[in-house]
This record gives structure tokens, sequence and C-alpha cells, in this order.
């Protein structure tokens, strides 16, 4: 399926802009990426829908963009208090390169309001580590796809506790590719994205936070200009542990599965 010169700026607006994975956060790309890939594999009217966190963008889904071809539902799953906490991202969306799409439904105790056997694609971007229930909802939404359609999921393996107290756990590749298998779904690709060095960075970058304003400002700036640089780039040169070959440290992972097989 094609994709409008408006999709492709709105979609380098989230690279750049939402998830900056072109300079602070590159294992974004693998979530960017691994959606566009299944995106232009679609058939005409594929029925698609998405599991979301919405309201820190002013109830706005990111990716609805990216399925304008398609059937797109869009369910608002933020924790129990996202309305208290509020659009605290809503400065993102208000720029002319993001395209604002309200989310469709907003999910009650993981309640999907779609017809069984029906999606051709349902997505979990970054979300699962924020539901307190992960066998319910792979549950629904095996229930939801069609013979042959496939589920998307893409976690963080490495984040600082977040949302508190609404964040839950931490998966590794084959514990989430064992919870789908077990709700009847067949792993067809796994992928990994970034090494120990970018896990420093990202680590780094969150504990500038704890220091003092006085301190902060100071260290922050050398960090970005200098360290972190250093850092990206020893990711992208050194990939593989040359001590122990059953060992690695992703930022993050995505999953595809489908619903018996292809």
């Amino acid at each position: 399926m094609s994709i409008s010169a408006e999709v492709k700026i709105h979609i380098e607006y989230l690279r750049d802009f939402v998830f900056k994975s072109t300079t602070f956060h590159p294992h974004y790309n693998l979530l960017i990426d691994g959606l566009l890939k299944l995106q232009k594999n679609l058939p005409h009217n594929a029925n698609v829908s998405a599991f979301e966190r919405t309201i820190q963008y002013g109830g706005y889904s990111l990716f609805a963009p990216l399925f304008e071809e398609s059937n797109f539902t869009s369910f608002e799953l933020s924790p129990p208090d996202g309305d208290i906490r509020g659009a605290y991202n809503d400065n993102l969306i208000k720029d002319k390169r993001f395209i604002a799409s309200k989310y469709t439904y907003q999910s009650e105790d993981l309640d999907i309001n779609l017809d069984d056997y029906s999606q051709d694609l349902i997505f979990i971007p970054n979300l699962v580590h924020h539901v307190k229930d992960q066998n319910k909802l792979f549950l629904n939404a095996a229930s939801k796809l069609k013979k042959g359609g496939k589920l998307f999921v893409f976690e963080p393996f490495v984040r600082e506790i977040h949302l508190m107290p609404y964040d839950y756990l931490r998966y590794t590749p084959e514990g989430l590719s064992e919870l789908l298998k077990s709700h009847g779904l067949v792993i067809e690709e796994v992928k990994t994205f970034g090494g120990p060095f970018e896990v420093i960075s990202y680590t780094w970058a969150q504990a500038i936070e704890y220091l003092p304003e006085e301190l902060r400002s100071e260290i922050q700036e050398w960090f970005v200009n200098t360290e972190m640089p250093r850092l990206l780039e020893l990711n992208t040169k050194y990939t593989e542990n040359l001590v122990r070959k059953d060992s690695m440290f992703p930022m993050s992972f995505s999953i595809v599965a489908s619903k018996n097989g292809v």
C-alpha cells in the first residue's frame, strides 16, 4: 500500500521530534520501520487496530496516518490516571507536520469492541509493560485476528520505572514469544535493536535528571555534545559480545506473530 507525501512528512516528524530516533533514541526506528514494513504488505481495505496510549498526545493516535488506506481503529489504553496526568506531550502535536487523528474508542478493562476474526493487523506499540493483565490483553488480541492476521508488538527491554504505579514488568524477547505462543499465535519474526552503549547513553540521560538544577545544565551540555555521540557511534560499531556468545543487551525488541500461521 502506498503512502502519501503528507504522511511521509508525519513519519519523519515522529522519527525526528516525537521519538528522537535520529538523535537520542535510535531504537525507536525498530517500531516505525516494523510498522511501515507491515503496512506495505497489507491487502486493500485491510482492517487494522492499534492499542495505544493516546491521552498524553491529546487523544491523538501517532500511527493512524500510516494506515490511511485501511479501516483503522485506535483503542486508548492509558493507565487509569491518564486523564489526570493529561496531555503532557501536547506541544508535539501542535506542529503542522503532525497529522491529528483522534483515537476511536477508550477501552475499559481491556474490552476490545471488535468482531472476532476480523482484523488483518493489530499492533501494540510500547504499551505491554503498562498493562497489568497481559494474558487478557493477548487473549483479546488473538481472538480478533483473522486466520493469517498478524500481531506486532514493540517493547522496551531497558527502561526506567515510569508512570508509576502503572509500570509492571519487562519481558525478554523469548519470554514474550512464549506468552504469545500460549495464545495460539505463531512467531514469525523477532528483532532486537540497540546494544550496551545505547543502554549506557539512555541511563546517563535518566541519571542527569537526578542532579540539582545548577549542576544538571552543565552535565547535560557535556553529555549531549560529547559523550552521547561517542556512545552512539560505539553502539553502531560494536554490536556483538565477543566474550559471551549467548549474551546480548538490547534497548528494545519487536515481535511479529500470526494467527494459525500464514
